[in-house]
């Protein structure tokens, strides 16, 4: 591919940031930190992505200028790319969203300041072998900007009109029929159905979300709450020592609309409306490759534990206010209806 000239790049560049931007702005905070929009990650996560990039690709521009060595590993395969993609990912995951916008907001000026200042020879010249098999200054510094931000526009324009088509809101009584019949198609039992309809009945429910599409209900997750005792033994009658939470379970979608997304977006919406509540602790025993995603925790590393024999890590903790797990530890104890 022939290099453009300098004032082509730069406008793609700009052009391709503002439609972005724009995309971006449009957005709520719940919508940029629900996870699942390009495959585990969130609006936010990708925010964090590309400014990532934007500051390697300044750290490689100025390094090679100044004729000095980059202190960074090279980036030349698709296992290197996965690597810092997924250092990215760990590192920003449990980051402020205000936090990781501001890194966004910061790394694209400098990165602009930076190639203004190169001539047409420079950005036609091939990069070092260690930046990614010798590309064209200019080919580098588009595949980090306007074709970048092409590529995870699309993704989010993808995401967006998914979940157009459905709605999440609290679950009113009329939609208990549809509820049960969600809990019993997606696990293929009545074990889940019974248990939402037990706490339901008496009166236990800290917080029931459905998502609809139409007129049909496709998803559910409830929420109820939980005890942590200072001990391994039982919570006391009495109250002493008892930590309250809420424990997210059964979470279940129909399985004509998994993989959608639509799970990610119940519990992610769930877990904000539980915080603005003022609740403290969530926790929740299922697959450990899915729900660190929500920002939950192995428990064990905090001392918590269920009664139940679980693989390490399958039970899961969450911070829903800074600061709430500390000096909490002991045995956490379910609704009675959870066996």
């Amino acid at each position: 591919m022939p290099a453009p000239r300098k004032p082509v790049l730069l406008d793609h560049i700009y052009l391709a940031r503002i439609q972005f931007e724009k995309l971006i702005n449009s957005l709520t905070d719940l919508q940029l930190t629900t996870p699942g929009v390009q495959g585990t990650w969130s609006v936010k996560d990708m925010l964090a992505h590309l400014a990532a990039w934007e500051q390697l690709t300044l750290e490689r521009l100025t390094s090679w200028l100044e004729n000095r060595p980059l202190n960074f590993r090279a980036i030349k395969t698709d296992e290197d790319v996965e690597w810092m993609n997924e250092k990215v990912y760990l590192r920003n995951r449990v980051r402020s969203l205000a936090d990781v916008r501001e890194d966004f907001q910061l790394a694209h000026p400098r990165l602009m300041e930076k190639v203004e200042k190169l001539d047409k020879q420079v950005l036609e010249q091939d990069a070092p072998l260690g930046w990614a098999n010798g590309r064209p200054l200019w080919q580098l510094i588009a595949d980090n900007t306007y074709l970048h931000y092409a590529e995870h526009q699309a993704a989010i324009e993808a995401w967006l009109a998914r979940v157009s088509k459905w709605t999440i809101r609290e679950e009113t009584p009329e939609d208990v029929a549809g509820v049960r019949r969600v809990e019993e198609l997606a696990f293929g039992r009545p074990d889940e159905a019974n248990m939402v309809d037990g706490v339901r009945a008496r009166g236990a429910v800290t917080l029931s979300l459905v998502a609809v599409e139409g007129e049909e209900i496709i998803g559910h997750v409830l929420f109820s709450p939980v005890t942590i005792s200072d001990g391994k033994r039982p919570a006391p009658k009495d109250g002493e020592g008892v930590v309250e939470g809420v424990g997210l379970a059964p979470l279940a979608v129909l399985p004509t609309h998994q993989k959608l997304g639509v799970g990610s977006a119940l519990c992610h919406a769930g877990l904000v409306e539980l915080a603005a509540r003022g609740h403290k602790i969530a926790v929740v025993l299922g697959h450990m490759e899915y729900y660190p995603r929500f920002g939950f925790q192995a428990a064990e590393d905090y001392d918590l534990r269920c009664k139940w024999d679980v693989p390490a890590g399958a039970f899961m903790v969450k911070e829903l206010q800074e600061d709430a797990l500390e000096g909490v530890t002991g045995m956490v104890e379910y609704a009675p209806e959870f066996g």
